[in-house]
């Protein structure tokens, strides 16, 4: 990945410096176009745009898995966020100069607008590498997120939160979530046919979002309230993340807007028949402690 990204920085300068040569404002175009801004897309550019960051995350998942998790989760997360940020706005920035402003992406290739700019500045050579490359990183990222997806859920069903003669068990030989494993696997599946990237990347963003605004909120009352540690602006910096997290929330598109409100009402749903029954059997909850050690 490493070096495919080097590469295709090197192609892309070179195409800049001796084809492209960018002269004077075209050199800020990337950032303010006056031909083609408006405020609207951008920030329905942006809802989708944060995808890049999604995942990170995941990395809390692993802390059962590494060693003093309190501190290198942490560094883990925010080296991976400040890593990945840096790289794409290079990268984007680059690809914006070497593509022409006024020859706009085909629809057809509107998910794939990123190899058809390395076609462009490299040639099939580099955009048969990238494609090549992508495919694997996506195999890899899909890999990392059915495994966090899948400790997430079993967490859940360890907890109660969710049905544990399902969620909560655990392969006898592999000590794997299995059922967790393969009803997120049935779901990517049936996403893969149903949902466009574009589709995906917002609904995905949705919960993300909500996600994201309850860290801050949590973060928020602990720093706030509860803590005796002393943090630098205890309320302004999660405050901050609140507001922006629920500004590019409100700017998704009304219909994956509308697939997550359905998605919430099934989890509710899900949450109400699991506190029902456990109302209904109040020995479960009187050997919980001993199901949990």
């Amino acid at each position: 990945m490493s070096i495919v990204v080097v590469i295709f920085l090197a192609e892309a300068i070179r195409y800049i410096a001796l084809v492209a040569r960018p002269v004077g404002g075209q050199w800020l175009i990337p950032f303010f176009d006056p031909t083609t801004f408006s405020t609207s897309r951008l920030f329905r550019g942006t809802s989708i745009a944060v995808l890049t960051y999604i995942g990170f995350d995941g990395i809390s998942t692993m802390s059962e898995e590494v060693e003093n998790p309190r501190r290198n989760i942490m560094f883990a997360t925010v080296f991976t966020c400040l890593i990945i940020g840096i790289l794409s706005a290079v990268e984007v920035y680059v690809a914006q100069l070497a593509w022409p402003t006024h020859i706009p992406f085909a629809p057809e290739i509107v998910d794939t607008a990123f190899v058809h700019v390395a076609m462009r500045v490299g040639g099939k050579f580099l955009f048969l590498l990238l494609n090549t490359t992508l495919l694997v990183a996506n195999m890899g990222s899909g890999i990392a997120a059915q495994f966090g997806a899948a400790r997430l859920l079993y967490a859940m069903g360890r907890g109660n939160s969710l049905p544990r003669r399902f969620f909560g068990a655990l392969d006898p030989k592999t000590a794997v979530p299995r059922n967790n494993v393969l009803l997120i696997g049935l779901f990517t599946l049936g996403g893969a046919f149903l949902l466009t990237y574009e589709s995906g990347a917002e609904l995905l963003n949705f919960g993300a979002f909500i996600a994201f605004m309850g860290v801050n909120v949590a973060a928020l009352v602990h720093y706030k309230f509860r803590s005796q540690e002393k943090v630098l602006l205890p309320a302004t910096i999660p405050l901050c993340g609140l507001l922006v997290s629920g500004f590019i929330w409100l700017h998704l598109s009304h219909s994956s807007q509308l697939l997550g409100v359905v998605w919430i009402a099934v989890g509710l749903i899900v949450y109400l028949l699991m506190r029902n029954r456990r109302t209904d059997n109040p020995i479960d909850e009187a050997f919980r402690p001993n199901l949990e050690d």
